[in-house]
C-alpha cells in the first residue's frame, strides 16, 4: 500500500528510405532538377521507464521517475536533398543519417496534503540530451559524410569545395537542462463567507 513501482521498456527500430531532388539554381528564376537521390538509414533505441511512488504518511508522498524519450529531426533535415547555387558557390544538403535527439529524464516530486492548505507539490527535474540537431554552416571539405561530394558537380564548379555549405548535424556535445517546480492547489473552503468558493 505504501510503495508502487511501475517499470517498462520500449524498443524502437526505424528504417527510412527517403528520396529527394538534386536541384541546381541557374539564375534567380530558373531551377534545374538534375537527379533524384535515395538514401537508406536505420536507427534503433532502447527506451526504459520506471515510476516509483512511496507514501511516507497519509499526508506526504514521494514520486520519482526515470525515462528516455526521443525527439526526431524535421523531415526536411533528413531527406537526401541537394540544392546547389553555383553562382554563389554555395549549397544546402540534407542529412539522411541524422539521428534523433535522446533525452534521459529524471524527475522527483514531494507532495504534501493538508485540509486547510490543500495540495502542495515541490519537484525537481534533470534532463541529459544527446545528439541535439541543428543547421551547421560549414565548408564542404569539413562535412562528416564525404560521399555527398559525389553528388555535387565539383568538376564543373570546383569553387564549391571552398564555398559555404548548409548541413544538418548532430551536436557532439550533450546538453543538460535542470530546474525546480512548485505548485499549490487549494479551494480555500476555510475562508469566511463568499471567499470559501475561491479555488
Amino acid at each position: 500500500k505504501r510503495l508502487v513501482i511501475i517499470p517498462g521498456v520500449r524498443y524502437e527500430r526505424v528504417h527510412n528510405e527517403y528520396t529527394a531532388l538534386k536541384v541546381e539554381q541557374g539564375s534567380m528564376t530558373s531551377f534545374f532538377v538534375r537527379d533524384t537521390l535515395t538514401k537508406p538509414a536505420d536507427h534503433e533505441n532502447w527506451l526504459p521507464h520506471v515510476h516509483v511512488r512511496f507514501r511516507a504518511t497519509d499526508w506526504w508522498d514521494v514520486r520519482f521517475s526515470y525515462n528516455k524519450t526521443l525527439t526526431r529531426p524535421d523531415y526536411n533535415y533528413a531527406i537526401p536533398s541537394v540544392y546547389i547555387q553555383p553562382g554563389e558557390l554555395e549549397c544546402e544538403l540534407g542529412n539522411p543519417y541524422i539521428r534523433p535527439a535522446v533525452s534521459e529524464n529524471f524527475d522527483a516530486n514531494f507532495t504534501f496534503y493538508a485540509k486547510k492548505l490543500g495540495l502542495i507539490t515541490i519537484g525537481g527535474f534533470l534532463k541529459n540530451i544527446s545528439d541535439v540537431f541543428y543547421l551547421q554552416p560549414t565548408l564542404l571539405k569539413n562535412l562528416p559524410d564525404t560521399t555527398l561530394w559525389e553528388e555535387l558537380p565539383l568538376d564543373t564548379y570546383p569553387g564549391l569545395m571552398g564555398g559555404l555549405t548548409q548541413f544538418y548535424v548532430n551536436s557532439p556535445y550533450d546538453a543538460q537542462l535542470k530546474g525546480l517546480e512548485a505548485e499549490w492547489q487549494s479551494n480555500f473552503n476555510w475562508l469566511p463567507g463568499a471567499w470559501n468558493g475561491l479555488v
